[in-house]
């Protein structure tokens, strides 16, 4: 059975429809949420957080909240540019 970590990971890969995306994730305990960073490459985007009633849903459905989406989608887009950019 897959871990926590790995549900959520696979709703954002799903959510972005990059099924090869990088996420790295921590638990911030003492506030009830998550912490997100998505990864292209050797470039990081900044830790994007999501509160406990995201994560429910991501668990739930395997996707982002709609919310969230387009943050998500802002921070990749950031990140794939930033690394077109280097090149």
């Amino acid at each position: 059975m897959p871990s926590m970590k790995d549900k959520l990971a696979q709703a954002v890969r799903n959510s972005l429809n990059l099924p090869r995306l990088r996420v790295r994730m921590r638990q911030n305990k003492s506030r009830r949420t998550w912490l997100f960073q998505l990864q292209h490459r050797h470039a990081g985007s900044e830790w994007l957080e999501l509160n406990a009633g995201a994560v429910a849903i991501m668990k739930k459905v395997g996707l982002l909240p709609p919310l969230y989406l387009g943050i998500f989608r802002l921070a990749y887009a950031a990140l794939h540019s930033e690394d077109h950019a280097t090149r």
